[in-house]
């Protein structure tokens, strides 16, 4: 804010120079033709008045910025013309009238209309203009952020634009889902440099899921009766669903698309728990909570040990109201996960309470 300040005053000093160097000049160019009448005398009038009417249209420039950065709070201009209607005005008549009586007028009406006003009001209106920066939006802190994330959400909030730039870049760099979705949140961000580098990076990480796609996607139609190439498009085409580049709708179809080879892969090898805890997340993304549940289940029994397995049993019962079998999962994971035991018995202890509430409903 002081270099902003700094470069303003310079501005209107330099913009002052010109005016009173201009119109020093021409008005003792004035004077000279008027005592000596010479041709050779009017030549110096042209540069005397191009001089002061660049000093005036300096100070025009200054306030027409002034005023459109009030105005249009949230738009950084990459470009601004640099010449004003008052600055044509008055090189007009500073060439067109007597030298020294057109600008020595107009130049005592621009200091009476522009400097001799209360010092509150310019205050105010410089106040305006070093606070015209955009303040960034509020960012959607998700609670199971990365630690390592979340400083750079912390930087999105900072005042300065190159610290948010900066954050942006690295969030674009991890694509993970959440650091996508902050993306996300990014594009609608008011100022525009935030908003153009939030979109090139999502759309350099939609090209990055996209090509690992089509390349898993040409390896299985090489061959598709291949259980592996089937596995592997199918986890691609879910990161691709789960990674918050796409739309709803593009998101389902490459769901579906994964469920399916899921399900191929899983009829020739039945006995791999994480296949169907895989098949059984595909399937709760998909809002099929019942066969989610039952997939969930299916690799519990095969991996009691999985505590994956057994949080997302227990969220789907709890999504699907079954809370007998919700407290019989908590029951039965306590002595198999004792990390989770305590959030485990938790559940077990509000078995009466959740009695008594399914009762009265």
């Amino acid at each position: 804010m002081q270099n902003v300040r700094k470069y303003s005053h310079f501005r209107v000093g330099v913009s002052l120079l010109l005016l009173i160097t201009g119109l020093v000049a021409d008005c003792i160019i004035g004077m000279a033709l008027l005592a000596h009448p010479d041709r050779n005398v009017l030549i110096w009038h042209i540069p005397a008045a191009i001089v002061w009417a660049l000093g005036v249209n300096c100070l025009s420039l200054r306030n027409m910025q002034s005023e459109a950065a009030a105005t249009k709070k949230h738009a950084r201009q990459r470009w601004m013309p640099y010449i004003s209607w008052s600055g044509l005005v008055a090189l007009f008549l500073g060439l067109g009238a007597f030298p020294g009586f057109g600008p020595f007028a107009y130049s005592m009406a621009l200091i009476i209309g522009n400097f001799l006003r209360h010092p509150s009001a310019i205050e105010t209106q410089e106040e305006v203009v070093l606070r015209a920066e955009v303040s960034p939006i509020p960012v959607e802190i998700s609670p199971s952020l990365d630690w390592t994330v979340q400083p750079l959400v912390d930087h999105l909030q900072a005042s300065d634009i190159e610290t948010r730039r900066i954050a942006v870049a690295v969030l674009g760099c991890y694509g993970n889902p959440q650091t996508t979705q902050q993306l996300r949140q990014l594009l609608a961000d008011p100022q525009g440099e935030i908003r153009a580098d939030a979109s090139i990076a999502l759309s350099r990480l939609e090209d990055e899921f996209s090509r690992s796609l089509n390349l898993a996607l040409e390896q299985w139609r090489a061959n598709p009766t291949d259980n592996a190439l089937a596995l592997t498009l199918a986890e691609e085409c879910y990161c691709y669903a789960c990674s918050n580049v796409l739309d709803q709708g593009s998101q389902y179809f490459y769901l579906e698309h994964a469920r399916d080879l899921l399900l191929q892969v899983v009829a020739h090898n039945s006995s791999n728990a994480n296949l169907w805890l895989t098949l059984a997340r595909v399937r709760a993304r998909l809002n099929e909570p019942h066969q989610a549940l039952q997939d969930a289940q299916v690799s519990l029994r095969l991996n009691p040990g999985s505590a994956e397995a057994a949080l997302l049993a227990m969220e789907l019962a709890f999504r699907l109201h079954a809370w007998d079998l919700l407290i019989a999962l908590a029951n039965r994971q306590t002595t198999a996960l004792p990390d989770e035991a305590a959030s485990l018995l938790w559940w077990g202890e509000l078995k009466p309470e959740v009695q008594k509430e399914v009762a009265h409903g």
